[in-house]
């Protein structure tokens, strides 16, 4: 039990305070190519974003990251802890480092399944406001 609420405090940090940059990024990465600018940089980015959608602009999308870090997060706390524990013998026995890094990678490994398509759809909600910004007549294919 333990682990799995450590997993979730964890997965809601990780996407309040990640989020608004991996929004900016993706709205940077994604739009047209010059002269159709639609930010000049980072700032006017984030500066743009809060004018025309509020500070809930930067959290545009969050519901997929943060529903995906809560699993995430929980089960890779949980699968680490539970080999820590097994490889331990309860905490009875001293582990190597070896072990302790096979372990994190075999739990992050497994995890990434889950949160690669939460990713997906988050990045796709992202784009959105780029791509209406740069053509007037594009209609949103997502909500939330």
């Amino acid at each position: 039990v333990v682990d799995i609420a450590s997993g979730v405090a964890a997965g809601i940090n990780v996407t309040l305070v990640g989020h608004p940059f991996e929004t900016i990024k993706v709205r940077l990465q994604t739009q047209p190519s010059p002269p159709n600018n639609v930010y000049k940089g980072f700032f006017d980015c984030v500066f743009k974003t809060i004018q025309w959608e509020g500070p809930a602009g930067l959290y545009k999308g969050v519901a997929s990251p943060l529903l995906g870090q809560l699993f995430f997060r929980s089960a890779m706390f949980w699968t680490n802890g539970s080999y820590i524990r097994f490889m331990s013998n309860g905490g009875t026995r001293k582990m190597t480092y070896t072990e302790y890094a096979f372990g994190g990678s075999v739990a992050w490994g497994g995890c990434t399944l889950i949160e690669c398509p939460l990713q997906l759809a988050s990045s796709q909600m992202q784009v959105q406001f780029v791509k209406q910004k740069a053509n007037p007549n594009y209609v949103p294919e997502f909500n939330g």
